[in-house]
């Protein structure tokens, strides 16, 4: 399952990760992300992006820090205080893409 997402989801240990890790160019669905953000961003649409592990995550964020989106992460370890805040803040700022 997780050579569907990206690849290197398979190097589980950081130590084991190649200079390369998270390359967006390694996964098809990250491929298509590169291709309609910048369109939905464009079109003033914002996104939420549910993933399926906090690795997987790990490696959507930082493509989306290396695109220069602002954005905001809610996980498993996130606080349930911290949650409601995170939710009103991308319901209300619209400076927050994803």
């Amino acid at each position: 399952r997780k050579i569907c997402n990206h690849p290197d989801l398979l190097f589980v240990h950081s130590a084991l990760r190649p200079p390369e890790y998270g390359e967006p160019t390694r996964s098809g669905k990250m491929q298509v992300l590169l291709k309609i953000l910048p369109m939905w961003k464009e079109q003033g649409h914002r996104v939420l992006l549910f993933a399926q592990t906090c690795q997987m995550l790990d490696i959507l964020e930082l493509m989306i820090k290396q695109l220069g989106y602002s954005y905001l992460r809610m996980d498993g370890t996130t606080g349930i205080g911290t949650r409601l805040p995170m939710i009103n803040k991308f319901n209300e700022d619209e400076s927050v893409f994803l």
